[in-house]
């Protein structure tokens, strides 16, 4: 995933892939929530959703495989991306990169168990807390996004415990 999110911001930025991937508030597509999700507006973007994608994606795969990876990184930064777009659809610029679904995975680790929250948590705090509108003022960083992301991360992470429970639970299971 890390290695595709760097081919696509040098593709984007050396041969002129087309900025009607990310997503242009004032003619909004619906696909462009996916494939924004793969554009950084600079090298600074891509590599801070690459190294924490990097380092947080391994254990969560190592925890729960490729696929739940997979999907709730696209998942989560296409719902993150779109939660950017409704909190604001008149915003001026365009809305690109792989933050929400990088949070997604953050906070998808911190809430699949105990031991991983109690050590996560923090981390993931840490990630959010200059991404808040009053920690960093900056116009054109998309703070409902990352907030949006790390949330659903979460929430699904609880939901997937919650099913595990059931299914596991003695009371449930037949003798």
């Amino acid at each position: 995933m890390t290695a595709l999110l760097c081919l696509v911001f040098l593709a984007a930025h050396y041969h002129g892939l087309p900025a009607s991937w990310a997503i242009e508030p004032r003619q909004f597509a619906p696909h462009t929530l996916g494939t924004a999700l793969l554009m950084h507006a600079s090298t600074a973007h891509l590599a801070s959703n690459v190294i924490t994608l990097a380092a947080v994606g391994l254990s969560f795969e190592q925890a729960h495989g490729a696929r739940w990876l997979l999907a709730l990184f696209l998942v989560g930064g296409a719902i993150a991306n779109g939660a950017e777009y409704l909190a604001d659809p008149s915003v001026e610029g365009l809305i690109m990169g792989a933050s929400g679904g990088v949070l997604a995975v953050v906070g998808g680790l911190c809430g699949r168990n105990a031991t991983t929250t109690l050590a996560m948590v923090p981390i993931g705090l840490a990630l959010l807390w200059p991404l808040l509108p009053w920690a960093t003022p900056a116009p054109d960083v998309a703070h409902v996004a990352h907030i949006s992301g790390f949330l659903f991360g979460v929430l699904c992470a609880c939901v997937a415990r919650g099913l595990d429970y059931l299914r596991n639970s003695p009371a449930l299971v037949a003798h």
